[in-house]
């Protein structure tokens, strides 16, 4: 089977990285997902923007879903939020936060600049496994929403 849903990961820390992929295959989803990986703000920024490197839309093309970090080098994960959302190609893609940081602060502005959801990272293994099934399948649920509703119009 070919993977059928792109998720674009943007996150530098290697070991949740790992984590994100080894969570996938743990669930099985590794085989329904093709997964690109961005470790900076500024090449997510770029890729989202069709930039530079990132012009090719056929080599890197828009994702179906995007999990996105905060604490992002070179640009903050609130900034590269805002180049999603206010990119015509871009601004209706879910985009899911996924930080370690709990501040009331951090959830209100990432929701107020277009998050679709906001999760903080579990620290057990177990628990980041359920917690990115859990992000997969409720963007496969809102999908197949999507094209119902799109049926009927």
């Amino acid at each position: 089977m070919n993977p059928v849903l792109k998720v674009l990961l943007i996150e530098d820390n290697k070991r949740d990285i790992v984590l994100f992929k080894k969570a996938l295959q743990e669930t099985k989803l590794d085989k329904e997902i093709s997964l690109i990986i961005l470790t900076n703000g500024k090449d997510a920024v770029d890729y989202i923007s069709g930039k530079d490197k990132f012009s090719d839309r056929d080599k890197f093309s828009i994702p179906d879903l995007i999990v996105l970090d905060l604490t992002l080098p070179l640009v903050h994960g609130f900034d590269v939020l805002k180049t999603i959302k206010s990119n015509k190609e871009t601004e209706t893609i879910p985009v899911t936060i996924f930080s370690v940081s709990n501040l009331k602060e951090d959830i209100e502005q990432s929701l107020k600049l277009g998050a679709d959801r906001y999760e903080i990272k579990p620290l057990s293994f177990k628990g980041f496994t359920e917690k990115i099934k859990e992000i997969i399948d409720s963007f496969k649920n809102l999908k197949i929403n999507r094209e119902k509703n799109n049926e009927w119009e």
